[in-house]
């Protein structure tokens, strides 16, 4: 499941680049000269303090930008959570607030943090720093001020737009094209700092529906001495955890459910159930948090499956136990609402473990025993955990290169994920996957905390990542417009789906994964052969999700049925994972006999199914 956090990283302020347009270059010109001109070019650094509010929260925020070699380093500290983001002028990084240093290995993550250097340095009035082309586009009027807009993108970095107005002169809003959302950053109440006109009021939305962050800057410094590693990536000392007495590591059953993985865990003598998410930060539901009496605070938005964004917390939590083998100590978890998911699951899902645990340990999942090993990294022996898929960073989340059917792309690997593979909405448009399958119709591709995610299946020839071949995979091909899944980065996800043909070993400090053949060979990957989408409600089956001119609609099924029973059994008996797996694994031409609740009364329905995408033998030929 992958949950990216929009939390406010200070941008220096605006920024922008040198053109070939003299139009673009006046525009720039004027708007240094109008925010001090010359003063700017004795500036090397400049530290920023202010008050960041967030989701009616309030905490500090410090920047520090190094303008003659383009660093920046942001720290942010908003209730319980501390947070720290740097970029020394070639890498970037994040602290957290337990402990972990992530590098930003990602494409797409150094692109933003040039991006963002290039803002913090204001390059846009020194073109021979750092070369960027800039384009002028023309006015837009915007209520009473009219804007002259610019186009600019730095070498190596993010393409943005910025605003200038064209009375004052002075820089108005960047707009940056987000990883999920466009970001819009405004800049108001400017103000005399030795002679540099500075924005004291500083705002980010990214979309609609965002109710933004705004810094308000209580004090400017220029030209502060450093200490020299100010922006470097900070060492990482991880001692927060303990095995149980005299053992080194631990082995750890859990539940397989629907492709999900589930671990019992135990917060301050509660038992809960968590899944492992390799892409995730510590997570619980507000329902847990007050089970166990945790106080929560801070704020930020969170995008997942699906287009809704969601309000999450963060609560500091003492010791979480996992199977009794394991005692994470002091963790930051955010507190997540998760409306729905439980009935999605057909099972509870209280929490997620996932990038901390992960970052401590090297982790096998062995799907056939159903089990996990958790070891020090020092303890793995390589040579017997099978083919070794080098991966970097995007974010929390593990990314390796893949191929499908010979189109190559970066996919995050992601056991929060229940599929074979999915495919993101954009590498979908570009390479015009809905004409080279033959997919179904458009139909329920996945849910998660941004609700139901669209899309069409298919079947490929061929996964390949490195060495290792996946025939035939399962491919949903979204297509979203908001959400992780129209994320434009990355070309798809790897699932649960796939990972569990495989033991899998995670060596998150090596940045390796490692993948052996599970026992009993490669399995066929099947998909549901009745067209719908089912979840829980209560002791019933609700069908959420009715695919046109599948067996389902045939049968006469409508959205928001509720299933009372199955082949004479009632439903309040049966597993929801079970019930899809029926759906998914009998053979076409099974009858599957189906007691219906609806206003009129109780009606009778049988689904026969049949194969909706085409097998492996069909797809060789």
């Amino acid at each position: 499941m992958k949950c990216q956090m929009a939390l406010l990283m200070l941008t220096a302020l605006p920024g922008l680049v040198g053109a070939d347009v003299p139009s673009a270059w006046h525009i720039l010109e004027d708007s240094k000269v109008a925010s001090g001109g010359g003063a700017w070019d004795s500036v090397g650094s400049l530290q920023t303090k202010g008050t960041l509010t967030f989701g009616g929260t309030s905490g500090q925020l410090t920047s520090y930008q190094d303008l003659a070699n383009a660093k920046f380093r942001n720290d942010v500290a908003l209730g319980p959570l501390r947070q720290s983001t740097g970029f020394d002028g070639k890498r970037g990084w994040t602290l957290d607030s337990n402990g972990d240093v992530a590098p930003h290995d990602s494409a797409s993550e150094q692109a933003a943090d040039r991006t963002e250097a290039y803002l913090a340095a204001r390059d846009y009035w020194f073109p021979n720093r750092w070369p960027a082309t800039v384009t002028a586009r023309g006015d837009i009027v915007d209520g009473r001020s009219r804007y002259e807009v610019l186009r600019i993108e730095p070498r190596g970095g993010e393409p943005f737009r910025m605003w200038i107005d064209a009375a004052s002169r002075r820089i108005n809003r960047v707009i940056l094209e987000g990883k999920f959302n466009k970001e819009v950053t405004s800049y108001a109440d400017y103000r005399d700092v030795h002679g540099l006109a500075v924005p004291f009021r500083i705002s980010v939305t990214a979309g609609p529906s965002d109710s933004g962050q705004t810094i308000t800057v209580s004090q400017v410094t220029v030209n502060q001495p450093l200490a020299v590693d100010r922006y470097e990536m900070p060492k990482q000392h991880l001692a927060d955890y303990a095995f149980t007495p005299n053992a080194r590591s631990a082995e750890i059953p859990f539940r397989l459910v629907g492709n999900h993985i589930y671990l019992a865990a135990e917060i301050n003598g509660h038992h809960f159930q968590f899944g492992l998410d390799t892409g995730g930060m510590n997570i619980i539901t507000p329902s847990v948090a007050k089970a166990i009496g945790v106080r929560t605070g801070g704020s930020a938005q969170a995008s997942g499956v699906g287009d809704k964004r969601i309000t999450v917390s963060f609560a500091r939590i003492p010791a979480v136990s996992l199977g009794s083998k394991l005692t994470l100590h002091n963790q930051l978890f955010v507190v997540v609402p998760l409306p729905g998911i439980n009935a999605v699951e057909g099972t509870p899902l209280d929490g997620v473990v996932g990038y901390e645990l992960l970052k401590r340990f090297v982790i096998r999942i062995d799907y056939a025993s159903q089990r996990l090993q958790i070891l020090p990294p020092a303890d793995l022996e390589a040579r017997s955990a099978g083919t070794a898929v080098p991966f970097t960073f995007d974010g929390r989340m593990p990314q390796v290169a893949g191929s499908l059917d010979g189109l190559t792309g970066r996919f995050d690997v992601d056991t929060g994920s229940r599929d074979v593979l999915s495919m993101n909405s954009p590498f979908v448009k570009s390479h015009s996957l809905l004409r080279r399958y033959d997919p179904t119709p458009l139909t329920v591709v996945g849910w998660g905390a941004g609700g139901a995610s669209y899309g069409k299946v298919a079947r490929a020839r061929e996964f390949r990542l490195g060495e290792v071949s996946v025939p035939c995979p399962l491919v949903a091909l979204s297509t979203q417009a908001g959400g992780t899944d129209a994320e434009r980065s990355v070309a798809g996800v790897i699932g649960n789906g796939l990972l569990r043909r495989f033991t899998v070993t995670f060596d998150y400090p090596r940045q390796l994964m490692y993948l052996r053949r599970g026992r009993g060979g490669v399995r066929s990957f099947d998909y549901d052969r009745a067209g719908m989408w089912v979840n829980r409600l209560n002791h019933s089956f609700i069908v959420a999700s009715v695919m046109a001119g599948g067996p389902a609609q045939r049968a006469g099924l409508r959205k928001d049925d509720l299933i009372v029973s199955v082949d004479g059994k009632d439903t309040g008996t049966l597993q929801l994972a079970a019930f899809r797996h029926t759906l998914e694994s009998s053979p076409a031409g099974t009858k599957v006999d189906l007691k219906l609740d609806r206003a009129a009364g109780m009606v009778q329905a049988v689904v026969t199914l049949r194969d909706l995408i085409p097998g492996c033998k069909e797809i060789e030929q």
